[in-house]
């Protein structure tokens, strides 16, 4: 059959469709029944991405295009409907409030093309003419995403200035027109996106500090393995140095920092990985190999490292053409300060998962007994119903261990853990591992963090030594001696949370989300991010429901309440008040390394408890209640709450 029979079979086919389809829809009659959808034929069965086009030269600011028969064209979706669908009018595409919602529920729900253009077929056919056709008109989705090869990767590049300017729009006019200054924060890191495959994503984020924090993507690349150079950070430095020179609307850009983990703060800094002898970042300790493993035992009498001495070594390493140099140095940048130690991945993902491990399978000496850790377990999962809403997750089994996020690797280090493993673990364990649960507790809060900061330098050495004498010299890897430069980076930046992944590794999550197949994930993951509406941010807590776990808190005077329910007085000033079960009488949960007091870790009995009405705005500081049978514990939330 030739082309031009091809043709002339296809336009009978479409024309005797449409009107089959024209026939019926003038043929129904209005009806109160449920809406019901054709079933698509499984040849039909695809996403948007599967005939996505795949191009060398990229630009992302792309509209939604009619459909183009040429070869440089490629539709969106693999049905002839679909093509013919964007000849639509301009009434179709007239905004409504019942496209907008479905716009906004679409994305917020990750709804698949072919699902929703189920659904928009159905509401047309039942008094909704002025719908679209199709998912990708109804989104405005991008026919093409082009993109260029750098670094061995694919590379999508975004506008720092165009994002961060669209970005800010989202925030209510009172936080932006009051801010002179705008913070920025980089991160950097590898996201696989498959089990099965090799394929990482290595996006570059931008973090915005003004509340809430919002994190938007400057870079995308894509490849079986990470960069093979820094290249395709290229234009993002030079978005940032443009910021930096110009600022943005009358504002001042500054960088607070890039957060990286070890080996990507290695790549981008173009310095060996920290299994080399002189490679931490912050000293010049020189590390001892044991076992097999780099270590650094030692806690006293270190010498920092400069901005000043890392840039004469990296025009040294230039004049000499050694090795290429980090990109990062064209900036005005702190090459030590403004890389701080990140905390999520050190002593979440790194410390606690350790130990926690070591106490599951490791040695005899260290190992706690199958016994002991169904009890640790049981302990954890009683603790599921008082956790407040605040967190993320809840408490799971031990068993699990190495799935583990890091929100609950923190959540036992700072809170749960110091309950649950009280009496189990061997005595020296328990107390080694309150030493590190106590100093990482103060470096959270923002107020102790710079009170208590010599102390808790003086904690995570001891902690440190101790290592080593409990766990062999072994143990003491780059990471347990990252803990040594933690206060610092508290003392910098205000707070470890203030510094930390834990923004950017949330966004990867949202990132992966995007991925619907494994066909060009790049394509998929862009043009989600395009069809997603720019809605204002919300930075107004929602009211808070004063019921169990959500209903504990510790005043400003040290003393404990329960918030039993809400009345309809109100004080002076016209705040709400709430009735309380107040516990006056308070006593520290522990005093070893320090009085928990100061952590806001109490111990109460309902004895000593009255009730009393207390203002709304007093119940500011939440905490964890946990009822035992003869006291009842109270744990303040420590860590920044997003």
């Amino acid at each position: 059959m030739d082309s031009k029979t091809k043709r002339q079979r296809y336009t009978r086919q479409w024309k005797y469709a449409r009107r089959s389809l024209n026939e019926r829809c003038i043929g129904e009659q209005p009806s109160n029944n449920p809406i019901t959808f054709q079933e698509r034929n499984n040849e039909e069965n695809y996403t948007d991405e599967d005939i996505a086009s795949v191009s060398e030269s990229v630009e992302i600011g792309v509209s939604v295009e009619s459909c183009s028969s040429g070869p440089d064209s490629v539709a969106d979706s693999p049905t002839e409907e679909n093509c013919i669908s964007d000849t639509e009018t301009e009434n179709e595409m007239a905004p409504t409030s019942l496209s907008t919602f479905l716009q906004q529920w679409a994305t917020k729900h990750l709804i698949k093309h072919n699902a929703l253009e189920d659904l928009l077929r159905g509401l047309k056919q039942n008094g909704h003419p002025e719908l679209p056709s199709t998912a990708r008109t109804l989104l405005k989705t991008p026919r093409h995403i082009t993109s260029v090869v750098k670094s061995g990767m694919e590379c999508v590049h975004f506008n720092l200035r165009e994002n961060l300017l669209e970005q800010l729009q989202r925030y209510p006019r009172e936080i932006t027109d009051g801010a002179t200054t705008v913070e920025l924060s980089f991160n950097i890191d590898g996201l696989p996106l498959f089990k099965s495959s090799k394929t990482h994503l290595w996006p570059i984020l931008c973090a915005i500090h003004l509340p809430p924090i919002s994190v938007f993507p400057v870079t995308l690349t894509l490849g079986p393995t990470k960069p093979t150079n820094l290249d395709f950070m290229e234009e993002a430095i030079k978005d940032i140095q443009e910021l930096l020179d110009n600022g943005l609307d009358g504002k001042e850009i500054k960088i607070r920092c890039v957060v990286c983990d070890a080996p990507a703060r290695a790549m981008v800094k173009k310095i060996k990985q920290y299994s080399g002898y002189y490679r931490c970042n912050k000293c010049t300790q020189k590390g001892t190999w044991v076992a097999g493993r780099m270590t650094y035992p030692e806690v006293d009498n270190l010498t920092s490292r400069s901005n000043d001495t890392f840039r004469a070594e990296m025009t040294r390493r230039q004049e000499n053409e050694e090795m290429p140099v980090s990109p990062f140095l064209s900036l005005p940048l702190d090459m030590v300060e403004q890389f701080p130690i990140d905390y999520m991945h050190q002593a979440c993902l790194g410390i606690m998962k350790k130990l926690l491990t070591v106490w599951v399978r490791g040695d005899r000496k260290v190992r706690m007994s199958a016994g002991q850790i169904s009890n640790v377990t049981q302990r954890l999962l009683s603790l599921q119903k008082v956790i407040p809403s605040c967190f993320a997750r809840k408490p799971r089994h031990l068993e699990d261990i190495d799935r583990w996020k890091a929100t609950e690797l923190r959540q036992f280090a700072v809170y749960t853990g110091k309950i649950v493993l009280k009496g189990i673990l061997a005595d020296q364990l328990y107390d080694h591992f309150m030493v590190f649960s106590v100093a990482l507790s103060l470096l959270l809060c923002p107020t102790l963090a710079v009170e208590h900061n010599a102390y808790s330098k003086e904690l995570m050495k001891y902690f440190i030594e101790k290592t080593g004498e409990l766990y062999g010299e072994h143990f003491t890897v780059y990471n347990v001696h990252s803990m040594l430069h933690l206060p610092e980076e508290a003392l910098a930046f205000g707070s470890l949370d203030a510094c930390s992944g834990f923004p950017f590794e949330n966004y990867l999550g949202k990132l992966k989300r995007l991925v619907r197949s494994g066909k060009q994930p790049l394509t998929q993951v862009v043009k989600r991010l395009v069809e997603m509406p720019k809605s204002p941010l919300s930075v107004e807590a929602s009211k808070p429901k004063f019921k169990r776990p959500n209903n504990a808190f510790i005043l400003d005077e040290g003393k404990c309440c329960e918030a039993i329910e809400e009345r309809e007085e109100s004080d002076d000033s016209g705040c709400q008040m709430l009735l309380c079960k107040l516990f006056e009488k308070t006593e520290p949960l522990f005093r070893d390394p320090r009085d928990s007091r100061i952590l806001g870790c109490f111990k109460v009995q309902s004895r000593h408890a009255v009730m009393k009405l207390i203002p709304e705005r007093q119940l500011t500081r939440q905490a964890i209640m946990v009822e035992k049978r003869d006291e009842t514990i109270f744990l303040a939330i420590l860590h920044e709450q997003r």
